[in-house]
Protein backbone atom coordinates (compact mmCIF):
# COMPACT_ATOMS: atom_id res chain seq x y z
CA UNK A 1 0.00 0.00 0.00
CA UNK A 2 2.79 1.94 0.45
CA UNK A 3 4.85 1.73 -2.60
CA UNK A 4 1.38 1.74 -4.26
CA UNK A 5 0.43 5.44 -2.22
CA UNK A 6 4.17 6.62 -3.50
CA UNK A 7 3.31 6.11 -7.28
CA UNK A 8 -0.42 7.48 -7.27
CA UNK A 9 1.52 11.03 -5.83
CA UNK A 10 4.12 10.44 -8.58
CA UNK A 11 1.64 9.54 -11.46
CA UNK A 12 -0.57 12.59 -10.19
CA UNK A 13 1.91 15.15 -10.95
CA UNK A 14 3.28 15.99 -7.36
CA UNK A 15 6.33 17.89 -7.34
CA UNK A 16 7.49 15.60 -4.15
CA UNK A 17 6.97 12.64 -1.97
CA UNK A 18 7.67 11.97 1.68
CA UNK A 19 7.55 8.63 2.60
CA UNK A 20 6.56 9.04 6.34
CA UNK A 21 7.90 5.63 8.42
CA UNK A 22 8.27 4.81 11.90
CA UNK A 23 11.54 3.47 13.35
CA UNK A 24 12.10 -0.33 12.34
CA UNK A 25 9.29 -0.31 10.10
CA UNK A 26 9.49 -3.41 7.88
CA UNK A 27 6.46 -2.00 5.63
CA UNK A 28 8.05 1.53 5.53
CA UNK A 29 11.75 -0.07 4.59
CA UNK A 30 10.70 -2.03 2.14
CA UNK A 31 8.96 1.02 0.35
CA UNK A 32 12.09 2.93 0.92
CA UNK A 33 14.29 0.33 -0.97
CA UNK A 34 12.14 0.80 -4.36
CA UNK A 35 11.91 4.45 -4.09
CA UNK A 36 15.50 4.93 -6.83
CA UNK A 37 13.57 3.36 -9.53
CA UNK A 38 9.81 4.87 -8.75
CA UNK A 39 11.95 8.49 -8.46
CA UNK A 40 13.69 7.69 -12.14
CA UNK A 41 10.27 5.87 -13.69
CA UNK A 42 8.60 9.37 -12.77
CA UNK A 43 10.76 12.00 -13.92
CA UNK A 44 13.30 12.26 -11.13
CA UNK A 45 10.31 13.09 -8.77
CA UNK A 46 12.30 14.01 -5.62
CA UNK A 47 11.11 11.36 -2.61
CA UNK A 48 12.05 11.44 0.75
CA UNK A 49 11.52 8.63 3.49
CA UNK A 50 11.10 10.39 6.91
CA UNK A 51 11.88 8.32 9.34
CA UNK A 52 10.25 9.02 12.95
CA UNK A 53 11.96 7.90 15.79
CA UNK A 54 10.36 9.79 18.87
CA UNK A 55 13.66 11.24 19.48
CA UNK A 56 14.32 15.14 18.29
CA UNK A 57 17.01 14.43 15.55
CA UNK A 58 19.00 17.69 14.52
CA UNK A 59 19.90 16.20 11.25
CA UNK A 60 15.84 15.66 10.49
CA UNK A 61 15.89 19.26 10.03
CA UNK A 62 18.64 19.57 7.60
CA UNK A 63 17.04 16.52 5.03
CA UNK A 64 13.76 18.07 4.95
CA UNK A 65 15.46 21.54 4.31
CA UNK A 66 17.30 19.62 0.91
CA UNK A 67 14.13 18.19 -0.07
CA UNK A 68 12.04 21.64 0.15
CA UNK A 69 14.62 22.50 -2.42
CA UNK A 70 14.74 19.74 -4.77
CA UNK A 71 11.09 20.15 -4.55
CA UNK A 72 11.23 23.81 -5.80
CA UNK A 73 13.50 22.75 -8.45
CA UNK A 74 11.56 19.89 -10.21
CA UNK A 75 8.95 22.21 -10.36
CA UNK A 76 10.51 24.82 -12.10
CA UNK A 77 11.92 22.44 -14.28
CA UNK A 78 8.54 20.73 -15.06
CA UNK A 79 7.15 24.20 -15.60
CA UNK A 80 9.78 25.16 -18.14
CA UNK A 81 10.13 21.76 -19.98
CA UNK A 82 8.46 20.90 -23.15
CA UNK A 83 5.60 18.31 -22.64
CA UNK A 84 6.65 14.63 -22.99
CA UNK A 85 5.11 12.84 -26.14
CA UNK A 86 2.28 10.58 -25.38
CA UNK A 87 4.77 7.63 -26.43
CA UNK A 88 7.47 8.88 -24.04
CA UNK A 89 5.36 8.89 -21.34
CA UNK A 90 4.13 5.52 -22.01
CA UNK A 91 7.77 4.38 -22.22
CA UNK A 92 8.57 5.96 -18.84
CA UNK A 93 5.74 3.92 -17.41
CA UNK A 94 6.95 0.81 -19.02
CA UNK A 95 10.21 1.30 -17.09
CA UNK A 96 11.68 1.61 -20.94
CA UNK A 97 14.61 1.75 -21.63
CA UNK A 98 16.33 -0.04 -19.17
Amino acid sequence: MNVAKIVDFARGGADGVVNAICFGCMVGNASAAVIERIRRDFDDVPIVTAVYSGADDPSRRMVLDAFVAQVKAHARRRRTAAPASLGERLQRLAGWPH
